[in-house]
């Protein structure tokens, strides 16, 4: 039985600056299906002195730098012409990929980060509303709610505050925001 090959070329996977580490695990098993991966991570050494390899380890050495630029090309070829100034100086695969990683590895856990860090570092004595100013999503929410004695009161939005306890600081959820309250309910 005859066997048929394929021109088939796996599609490089592009990064645009956003969601890096889905980009990286793409990546990733784009290089171990070209035997790439273990260049790109470990890199390869030049020699300080070409002409004084034996024949089998110069023949190594080109196998690698061949590797080496293949992979180079696969990343640049993978960067959005925004990303690309980035890595545009690497001169081996290691290089960029570890600036890359460097740069963008958790970014998004970053921003999460220091959005929850700034809800916790409001003062217990704030008013409320600084608590919805400092929420990143708050939601606008025009109506009105009836209180204990029967008055109506305006709505104005609806967010998350953060309490500092004696346990530690706790997220409240789905906290209306109403401007002329004067007491908690």
């Amino acid at each position: 039985m005859a066997t048929s090959s394929s021109n088939h070329q796996t599609p490089i996977p592009t990064f645009s600056g956003e969601n890096y580490n889905y980009w990286a695990i793409k990546m990733r098993t784009y290089f171990m299906s070209q035997s790439l991966w273990d260049i790109v991570i470990k890199g390869y050494t030049i020699p300080e002195d070409l002409s004084a390899l034996s024949t089998a380890d110069r023949a190594k050495f080109n196998k690698e730098m061949e590797k080496d630029n293949l992979a180079l090309y696969s990343l640049q070829m993978a960067m959005a012409e925004s990303i690309f100034s980035r890595i545009s100086g690497a001169q081996t695969s290691k290089e960029a990929w570890d600036t890359l990683k460097e740069e963008y590895h958790g970014t998004e856990k970053v921003r999460s980060l220091e959005a929850y860090e700034k809800r916790l570092s409001m003062r217990q004595d704030e008013p409320a509303e600084n608590a919805f100013q400092s929420k990143l999503n708050v939601r606008t929410i025009k109506s009105q709610v009836k209180l204990g004695n029967g008055e109506l009161v305006d709505v104005e939005g609806k967010g998350t505050i953060a309490v500092n306890t004696n346990k530690g600081t706790r997220l409240i959820k789905d906290v209306l925001l109403v401007p002329k309250l004067d007491a908690n309910l």
